[in-house]
């Protein structure tokens, strides 16, 4: 099993990791110096594949701005 990022609108394949945790902390480095607006279009064209079985089998787990709250669920907030 792997996990793959994809650009929804290319198709191109950014790409392939060994776990979900390694392609979620992708996306975050992508976009963490990004404001919210550009991070938004960013992440409106991603999705990210599960595949098993030597590719013969995927399922987009999610797509678009809803990786948003997934790349940053374990992210500790910053101290006021």
């Amino acid at each position: 099993m792997g996990y793959e990022i994809w650009d929804r609108d290319a198709p191109w394949l950014f790409e392939m990791f060994d776990t979900e945790a390694h392609a979620l902390a992708y996306l975050r480095e992508m976009v963490k110096t990004l404001d919210a607006e550009r991070t938004a279009q960013i992440l409106d064209r991603m999705q990210l594949v599960r595949f098993t079985d030597e590719g013969r089998h995927c399922e987009v787990l999610m797509a678009g701005v809803g990786l948003f709250p997934l790349i940053f669920a374990d992210v500790e907030p910053a101290a006021n």
